[in-house]
């Protein structure tokens, strides 16, 4: 199931609006800042403006906080419908493809729908009673947990290094930059000054950059300043959530504890910034996870193994859906490898290899179909190959993708 087999819904629900006490707030010093402006020129003395600069600053401050926040909220009772390509919500519409993501997050008595518009608008949250109820909503916008990849974005991967080793780095680095500035200044005095800038930028850069996370139906995958890490639900043992730090550099997190022994920590957000994110972020791998444990892997057909073949007769032979081990025409479901691809229980190289048979003998929906799969996807060579044989490109792509796969699956065997 994906986007395009999202559902007509009718709920009745209440949508999460701001607190005006809070707005108000949030405004008191920006007023306060005009008011001294205007004291300023009638009495025409400047002095007047010196606070100006700080409640400017502070103002800036409050209202994030307060928008991250969303403190004492307002519910206000609304209706939730949606049809084949408009969202309402009481009195407001919004086309399906305006909302980019969507997810669930507890909000104490209630369970809120977060609706994600994308850069520059403001997210929906709309309140409906409870856990279930919100993963209908979800089902039906074609956002649920077997539909689509949750895209979220989480604090740098700095975050999940131990503090004494983060604090051995930090110092490490003051020394290199101090003899690479003392070298440089050497040579001349201004690149010096250009070394210790880039140094800087380089340190803020680490510190907050951040990072991108994707949680499908059949793993979870971090992207973090061009370093990115696949984890199959497989490898993992269990998921929590954890708070880390102290002071200032509290933060909360997910912690995933993998069968390799290793423990691996998502930093989510800040503690006094929180606005939610981190259950919401561990209510979604933990759904994905528990789905996943509850399939029962498809039996991979045997045409899907590759023997003693080079990559590309083995595409050829899929393609031709030949039995590799006899080389003879072989009587395979369609039905069959459908379950292989969509399962995703399942060996990823058996359901690329399984896409890879039906390749040729895709019409315009299938291919939408097995688009839609990948959509659903986090691991990204498996994404990629699914959507060469959905685009239905050249061989050697396609052959190129599933050994890949082949040494990512070898990889992670070994592990």
């Amino acid at each position: 199931m994906s986007r395009q087999d999202a559902k007509r819904i009718e709920v009745t629900s209440r949508t999460v609006k701001r607190n005006p006490w809070f707005q108000w707030l949030g405004a008191s010093p920006f007023i306060l800042t005009g008011l001294l402006g205007l004291l300023a020129l009638v009495k025409w003395n400047a002095l007047f403006l010196l606070p100006t600069g700080h409640l400017t600053i502070g103002g800036l401050v409050l209202n994030l906080w307060l928008y991250k926040r969303n403190y004492r909220p307002r519910l206000v009772p609304t209706e939730l419908r949606a049809d084949d390509d408009t969202l309402y919500i009481g009195e407001k519409s919004f086309p399906r493809t305006s909302i980019k993501n969507a997810y669930l997050a507890p909000g104490g008595d209630h369970t809120r729908v977060r609706l994600v518009r994308g850069r520059f608008r403001s997210d929906i949250e709309i309140a409906v009673p409870d856990w279930t109820q919100g993963e209908q909503v979800l089902s039906a916008l074609g956002f649920g947990v077997d539909q689509t990849v949750g895209r979220f974005r989480t604090l740098s991967r700095m975050r999940a290094v131990a503090p004494l080793k983060a604090f051995a780095v930090g110092v490490g680095g003051l020394v290199g930059m101090g003899l690479l500035v003392a070298i440089l200044a050497e040579i001349h005095p201004s690149l010096g000054i250009i070394g210790m800038l880039g140094f800087l930028v380089a340190m803020i850069t680490v510190q907050h950059a951040p990072t991108r996370l994707e949680v499908g139906a059949d793993g979870l995958l971090t992207r973090w300043l061009g370093r990115e890490r696949f984890i199959d639900y497989d490898d993992v043992v269990s998921v929590a959530e954890k708070e880390r730090g102290f002071g200032n550099q509290k933060h909360s997190g997910v912690e995933l504890q993998l069968r390799s022994g290793e423990t691996y920590r998502i930093p989510v957000e800040h503690k006094q910034w929180s606005s939610g994110e981190t259950p919401a972020i561990y209510a979604r791998i933990y759904a994905s996870l528990v789905q996943h444990r509850q399939r029962v892997p498809v039996q991979a057909q045997a045409l899907i193994q590759r023997g003693e073949l080079s990559h590309i007769d083995w595409v050829k032979a899929l393609q031709a859906r030949l039995e590799v081990g006899a080389h003879r025409r072989a009587a395979i479901s369609i039905e069959a490898l459908w379950r292989t691809i969509e399962d995703h229980a399942s060996r990823a190289v058996d359901r690329a290899a399984a896409a890879v048979a039906l390749g040729e003998q895709l019409d315009e929906s299938e291919s939408a179909r097995l688009k839609r799969v990948a959509s659903t996807v986090a691991s990204p060579k498996l994404r990629i190959a699914i959507d060469h044989v959905a685009d239905q490109d050249d061989t050697e792509a396609i052959a190129e993708a599933l050994g890949a796969l082949e040494e990512e699956d070898a990889a992670s065997a070994t592990d």
